[in-house]
């Protein structure tokens, strides 16, 4: 039986790690023989989105149609609205779409958005405004490096020429071959936020650099709308399902993954609506982005959106109980199974070419530590405890504030 035979029949059929390898068997034929035809479709792409959507190290794009052909044959509601968002890129400026199985929003909150004039105008002001001060992050480095690996991987473009009306020159980076000269600005409009670096803790205990964008004072999240809330599935998720796992007699394990880039693996609609100053000790750099950038609102919807159809298909295709908190996948599933299922959903993302980040893999485990807690699958109980080295890390920055009398707003 070919996968589209499988995606049509009206029965379900009986349950097996076996089956389950079969529909993936019949994906990797489909994919196979569809190659020369995504290489087409790709042909019709906007270009910033056909370089988005394209990986190096697999030299081949995410297969989008194959994505869209097994969610209509699911039946999922929502096909055409994400196919156009997923081949013309998300908007990342006004009103967003409802999004199936979403919850309404009851708060308020993006209710009511700006239009986008008065939007152009403040941007105008408040980019006027960042120019003067030229505060330079003492993480410039770390950013820059950052937006050089994304300008080679087509996730951003630049650097760009300054417009006219900023009366200011930006600089380019002569320590990276390909950001050695400025570009020119394309046509239309500029609207610009500002990067900042934010420092995390990683899991293995270390620090991390992350670029920011604030996108609230440069006011593109003004425009956002939204009158839903994306699914988020937190540690109690995980209790709830495991107990119920052990009510219905399996023991319950759990495996992590994680997004490669996360939003930045997704195309924005207009890159004019998303560009970005660094500001260096040799002047402000001037990028735009060509995947969702972090500290958009627009993101965060956009982002839930396409992960929720990727849980769609792994519970609806593949039997696997997949959930997620953004980025954070988690697999929830019987012991026997738990390997199965962890190696299938891997499989799928590869199939599809939706990168996963080997690094932050969590293979099944009765413990594992998901979103800062660490969760003890036990049978007299399901336990969960802070993280001991986010604890320790908590408390050597309380002690270092006291001690001082200074909290760093960093």
């Amino acid at each position: 039986m070919c996968i589209r035979d499988r995606l049509s029949t009206s029965t379900t059929p009986d349950f097996s790690p076996e089956f389950r390898d079969q529909i993936l068997d019949d994906i990797e034929k489909w994919t196979v023989l569809a190659r020369d035809s995504l290489q087409q479709w790709s042909e019709s792409l906007p270009s910033h989105v056909k370089a988005a959507l394209y990986h190096r190290d697999s030299d081949s794009y995410v297969n989008v149609p194959v994505f869209i052909a097994l969610l209509r044959g699911l039946g999922y509601p929502d096909c055409d609205n994400l196919l156009d968002d997923l081949q013309q890129g998300s908007c990342m400026l006004g009103p967003n779409r409802p999004t199936p199985g979403w919850e309404p929003r009851s708060d308020g909150k993006y209710q009511n958005p700006i239009g986008i004039e008065e939007f152009r105008k403040l941007n105008r002001a408040h980019v006027r405004d960042r120019l003067q001060s030229r505060h330079v992050d003492p993480h410039w480095q770390d950013m820059l490096k950052e937006i050089a690996d994304e300008v080679s991987d087509g996730r951003m473009a630049g650097p760009y020429q300054a417009p006219l009306e900023w009366g200011t020159r930006t600089v380019a980076a002569p320590q990276f071959e390909h950001l050695q000269h400025l570009l020119p600005l394309p046509e239309g409009d500029c609207f610009v936020a500002f990067a900042f670096a934010v420092r995390q803790t990683s899991a293995n205990g270390s620090d991390k650099t992350r670029r920011c964008e604030d996108r609230r004072r440069s006011f593109h999240n003004s425009t956002f709308g939204a009158g839903d809330i994306p699914m988020h599935h937190t540690a109690q998720t995980y209790v709830d399902t495991c107990a119920w796992l052990f009510e219905s007699g399996f023991d319950p394990s759990i495996s992590g993954q994680d997004l490669r880039g996360a939003y930045r693996q997704w195309p924005i609609r207009n890159p004019n609506h998303a560009y970005l100053i660094l500001f260096t000790p040799s002047g402000p750099m001037l990028f735009r982005h060509h995947t969702m950038p972090f500290g958009a609102a627009a993101s965060v919807w956009q982002f839930n959106r396409i992960i929720d159809a990727l849980m769609f298909i792994s519970r609806n295709l593949l039997f696997i109980a997949l959930i997620h908190y953004v980025d954070d996948l988690g697999i929830i599933a019987a012991v026997f199974d738990s390997e199965a299922s962890h190696r299938a959903f891997w499989r799928l993302c590869d199939l599809l070419n939706i990168q996963l980040k080997p690094s932050k893999e969590q293979p099944p485990d009765q413990t594992q530590k998901i979103q800062g807690v660490v969760i003890h699958i036990r049978r007299e109980d399901i336990s969960v405890e802070p993280d001991p080295e986010r604890v320790r890390k908590l408390q050597n920055q309380i002690r270092a504030i006291l001690s001082t009398g200074r909290l760093d707003p960093d």
